[in-house]
């Protein structure tokens, strides 16, 4: 309607903000859906998996290169390499990373710099992303990864329904990997997972 008014009047660049705040909200709509798709997935066990050897480096590369171009005014750093092709649902993992990013950025606000540490050692693939942030208590970091999970403090100052970290945690763990988060209250948190890199040892994990 606002749109419709502004184009009525012939107020372009009216029009042209409303357009840009509509799309910011048709996103953060079409995230929602996405996720809730993704919980009714796991609870029937009906979420799918494309499993396939792809470069861990360039599905890093190119959640960054996505997050940077929507945070301008953030810093993300990437930290070592892999030089390996792993096992795994590329388009899933790489959902964890944006959703560490995302996360990362939402809750360090008066900050501008994200760094993301990636490895191979032992057979397995080792990823973190660490903020400069509010942080998260000791008590709070047991319960992060749970469903509709959210800190009770933090609830009326930033937007969300708590269930994107537990969409990752199923991801990872359908990798036969682990999740976790280490963080200090007032310093920062660095979320990671750590997932085996080859078909077998995700198939011996899973047994």
């Amino acid at each position: 309607q606002l749109l419709q008014r502004s184009l009525d009047k012939d107020n372009k660049t009216m029009a042209v903000n409303h357009l840009e705040k509509a799309s910011i909200q048709l996103e953060k709509l079409n995230d929602l859906i996405v996720d809730l798709l993704d919980i009714s997935k796991i609870e029937s066990g009906k979420m799918k998996f494309n499993m396939q050897h792809f470069c861990a480096d360039n599905m890093v590369n190119n959640a960054i290169e996505m997050m940077q171009q929507s945070n301008p005014n953030f810093t993300i750093n990437k930290l070592g390499k892999t030089h390996e092709l792993i096992f795994g649902d590329e388009m899933r993992l790489e959902q964890v990373v944006i959703n560490f990013i995302t996360n990362a950025i939402k809750y360090a606000p008066g900050t501008n710099q994200v760094n993301i540490t990636i490895n191979i050692k032992d057979g397995k693939l080792y990823l973190a992303v660490k903020d400069f942030g509010i942080g998260i208590s000791s008590e709070q970091q047991k319960r992060i990864f749970e469903k509709f999970y959210r800190v009770e403090e933090n609830s009326n100052r930033f937007n969300g329904l708590g269930i994107g970290l537990y969409i990752c945690s199923e991801i990872i763990n359908r990798h036969g990997g682990t999740i976790g988060v280490n963080s200090v209250p007032d310093e920062g948190s660095e979320f990671y997972f750590i997932i085996p890199t080859t078909e077998e040892a995700i198939l011996k994990s899973q047994s």
